[in-house]
């Protein structure tokens, strides 16, 4: 078996790899990209989406989320993948950042526990540095190798402010 069979298997034969949940495909679906099309362009197995336990290089990570942006704008240019999967992100859709985000009280919890569970996920840190009236998040990368699409990071942006994905304060009723 290939390096690129065991991480397509779920078998991780490095710290540098990244999950792909088969939530991915319902995700996809209610926002309105076919699957088949992104995996072609990603030139990535057909069936990517129906497999457990798929990791993938940081490389073929990058080039899904380069062939979901290009899907995006083929269907609507005015829609950025980001927002597009951002509108229908839910609680319904698994992933261990967004569990321990809605697990929180509020968003500083959040991003802390999104820092400790990240790795489950990627090969990335989350750094939280906190002053008296703020916090600064950066998002380091494993493997330097790479420099991750403009995509990747404007989803994660959009994941850490959806107030879909984030916990809401509570309010008590008057």
């Amino acid at each position: 078996m290939t390096k690129a069979d065991a991480a397509l298997s779920g078998r991780s034969t490095t710290s540098r790899d990244y999950a792909v949940w088969p939530g991915w495909r319902l995700l996809m679906q209610d926002a309105g990209l076919a699957t088949a099309p992104v995996l072609r362009r990603a030139d990535l197995p057909g069936d990517l989406f129906a497999r457990d336990h798929v990791r993938l290089s940081s490389q073929e990570f990058f080039r899904l989320w380069v062939a979901i942006e290009d899907e995006a704008r083929s269907l609507d240019a005015t829609l950025p993948a980001p927002l597009r999967i951002a509108k229908v992100m839910t609680s319904d859709w698994f992933d261990p950042e967004l569990f321990a985000a809605l697990c929180s009280a509020n968003l500083s919890t959040a991003v802390e526990r999104m820092a400790k569970y990240v790795r489950l996920i990627a090969p990335m840190t989350f750094n939280v540095a906190r002053a008296s009236s703020s916090a600064t998040l950066t998002i380091d990368f494993l493997d330097q190798t790479k420099t991750p699409p403009n995509v990747f990071l404007a989803f994660k942006l959009v994941f850490l402010s959806n107030s879909h994905a984030l916990p809401r304060a509570q309010q008590s009723p008057r």
